[in-house]
């Protein structure tokens, strides 16, 4: 018989919301330890009625205190026995249940049974089970979409929704499956539990074990087979009908001998069809097993679809990656482009500077010749007229004086023409050493003028660059 081993309650609140089971678990000892002892007003009518619901079909209420009374509010209260089957695999028996907010359904139950075997720990144990995250109770929806998901592709979980009555009566028969009967919760020890000292009560008026056997147990058995009907009496019955049926005709042993002979004539047909009924079942157990394959293969098949999805994010992941690198790469030259042109404009700042400083300085040199070739043009001027204004006051005398002074002014003339020619020499050697210095100013010019010309190319060379530089960071943007 299977065994009690361990009960969890979760979120049940009782005595008005002065009482709260927040999350508890009771351990029966592998299922040895059974005995609860608690005070008076402690709760034990509450805690055994709620250990009761998920074995009982109908009859929920107990010592006349209504199930859906203790529910107040839409927050769920979840109960979860842990049960040791004769293999040593564990059973869990679970059950959420709410109380509706809508004014239509305001005394409706929502209900939500699962059925878990295993026989190692796993997500949906009565330990690990995920209905409590950190300190937060999760609600009764978020608690039917993790039974739903967790069910996908496992034959040992299967969940019930006892809104529908189809679902609710396959749930009482898959525990069946298992011997356990919602008839003998309900009746034996919902009997026992709905009145206080109830067990007590039940030995006094039965003191032995005969008595109790005779007076409740085969009673109890009679009513669900022959449906609260006396079998004693309709045995008696059927047997009396019987034996009047048997002397009113003989034709009956007649028949029953061709059906003797009918089974003996079929006996090879039978083996043939216990054959088919045999090879039935082993179609149904290629079909189970061929099914399993199939479970596992849709399992392989969509870790493999999500291994492929997750490939192409990384490989999108990868791109974006590469992108940006490429974006960072052409950023990096473009930024040092930037660096290159302030440069270079810095570099063509300082040589334009040069150049104007070496154009004043020439305008400067230009002028300070022309000051210097006036200044002695002028100063030879002034010479040449003194000489000039002798010169003629001795040829203005020249009619009174004797030919001595004929003769000296011969030789002023002749000296005269001496001084103008070497002072003519002097000046144009002067006019050639300027005119060089002209020349080679010039020609200065000429080459800072090729220097700022390169220059300027080559800005507009990097001008170029960048403008390509922008276009394919747009064109990065826009992709």
């Amino acid at each position: 018989m299977p065994k009690l081993s361990r009960t969890r309650i979760i979120n049940l609140n009782y005595n008005d919301g002065k009482r709260t089971i927040y999350n508890e678990i009771f351990d029966y000892g592998q299922g040895k330890n059974t005995l609860f002892s608690m005070d008076n007003g402690i709760g034990k009518t509450v805690l055994i009625q709620f250990f009761m619901q998920p074995f009982i079909r109908n009859k929920r209420e107990l010592s006349s205190r209504k199930f859906e009374d203790y529910f107040s509010t839409g927050s769920p209260t979840y109960i979860l026995h842990e049960i040791i089957l004769e293999n040593g695999e564990k059973l869990l028996i679970g059950m959420a249940v709410k109380k509706e907010n809508s004014d239509d359904e305001k005394n409706k139950l929502r209900i939500l049974a699962f059925i878990n075997k295993y026989s190692k720990p796993n997500d949906f144990d009565i330990i690990n089970i995920p209905f409590v995250q950190g300190k937060k109770i999760i609600k009764f929806s978020e608690a039917e979409e993790a039974v739903k998901n967790y069910s996908r592709g496992r034959l040992n979980f299967k969940y019930f929704n006892f809104n529908d009555s189809s679902k609710k009566r396959d749930y009482f028969d898959e525990l069946r499956l298992y011997k356990i009967d919602y008839k003998e919760w309900e009746e034996i020890i919902r009997t026992i539990n709905n009145d206080e000292s109830g067990l007590s009560n039940l030995y006094d008026k039965h003191k032995t074990s005969e008595a109790l056997i005779k007076n409740v147990m085969i009673p109890l058995i009679e009513s669900k087979i022959n449906g609260e009907k006396n079998a004693a009496e309709s045995i008696k019955d059927n047997l009396a009908k019987y034996i009047e049926t048997y002397k009113e005709s003989k034709e009956d042993f007649y028949e029953a001998a061709l059906l003797k002979n009918f089974k003996e004539e079929m006996a090879p047909v039978s083996n043939f069809l216990n054959e088919g009924i045999l090879k039935e079942k082993d179609r149904e157990e290629y079909f189970k097993k061929l099914s399993y394959i199939s479970l596992n293969s849709e399992k392989i098949l969509n870790e493999k679809i999500k291994e492929k999805l997750q490939m192409e994010d990384l490989n999108v992941d990868l791109k974006n990656e590469l992108t940006k690198v490429y974006y960072e790469k052409n950023s990096l030259i473009y930024y040092e482009l930037k660096d290159k042109e302030k440069k270079l404009a810095e570099d063509i700042s300082e040589l334009n500077h040069q150049y104007e400083e070496k154009e004043k300085d020439c305008q400067n040199l230009i002028k300070e010749k022309y000051i210097q070739e006036c200044a002695e043009i002028y100063e030879d001027l002034i010479s040449d007229e003194e000489e000039l204004s002798k010169a003629l006051e001795r040829i203005s005398n020249q009619t009174r004086e004797d030919s001595e002074i004929a003769q000296n002014i011969n030789n002023y003339k002749f000296t005269l023409n001496k001084l103008y020619k070497d002072r003519s020499a002097v000046l144009k050697d002067k006019e050639k050493d300027y005119i060089e210095k002209q020349y080679q100013i010039e020609n200065n010019i000429k080459i800072n003028q090729d220097k700022k010309d390169r220059i300027s190319k080559e800005i507009l060379d990097e001008i170029h660059q960048q403008e390509k530089l922008n276009f394919l960071i747009n064109d990065y943007y826009k992709n």
